[in-house]
C-alpha cells in the first residue's frame, strides 16, 4: 500500500470493502479508540444502504482499527461539537439507534470481532451484531452503571 492510500484510509473513520462475499466494515479511529460520531453512524448507515440491496453480499464482519479497543462508545469530545443547544433530539443518539437496530436486523449474518475495549455503546454495537468473537485480554462492560446511568441503546435488551 502506497504511503499516499494508507493516509487516505487513516483519514476516513469509517473504512468498508468486500473479500468475495464477506463485507468488512472497519471502525477507524484508532488514536481515539474507534469512538462513534454523528459522521461515523452516517457512513455506517450508507454502508448498510449498499449491503441491504447487494445479493452478493452474504456475511458481515465487523472490527476496529488498532490494539486498544474495538470501540469505546460515543465521541464525548465531538458530542458537544455535534449537538445543539435547545434541540430536543440528540442526533447522535437517534443514529445510535437507527444504526445499531439495522445492523440487528440486516439479512445476512454480522460477526463482531473484538480486540481491546468494548465499552458502552461500543458494547451495544458489538450486542447488535448475530456473533462477538472476543480476543484474549478483551474487555466489555457498561461504564454508565458507575455515575447512574443506563445503556440507552438496547445494551441492556441484547
Amino acid at each position: 500500500m502506497t504511503d499516499e492510500k494508507a493516509g487516505a484510509q487513516e483519514a476516513q473513520p469509517v473504512l468498508y470493502e468486500r473479500d468475495g462475499s464477506v463485507g468488512v466494515l472497519t471502525l477507524n479511529r484508532p488514536d481515539a479508540l474507534n469512538a462513534l460520531t454523528v459522521g461515523m453512524l452516517e457512513t455506517m448507515g450508507e454502508i448498510l444502504d449498499g449491503i441491504e440491496t447487494d445479493p452478493d453480499t452474504r456475511a458481515l464482519v465487523l472490527i476496529g482499527a488498532g490494539e486498544k479497543a474495538f470501540c469505546v462508545g460515543a465521541d464525548l469530545k465531538s458530542r458537544g461539537k455535534e449537538h445543539e443547544p435547545g434541540l430536543i433530539h440528540d442526533p447522535l443518539g437517534l443514529l445510535v439507534r437507527s444504526v445499531f437496530g439495522r445492523l440487528e436486523k440486516l439479512h445476512v449474518p454480522v460477526i463482531v470481532a473484538i480486540r481491546g475495549y468494548a465499552l458502552g455503546g461500543g458494547l451495544e454495537l458489538a450486542l447488535a451484531g448475530d456473533l462477538r468473537v472476543a480476543a484474549e485480554g478483551a474487555r466489555l462492560g457498561f461504564p454508565e452503571a458507575k455515575v447512574g446511568s443506563l445503556p440507552g441503546a438496547g445494551g441492556t435488551q441484547r
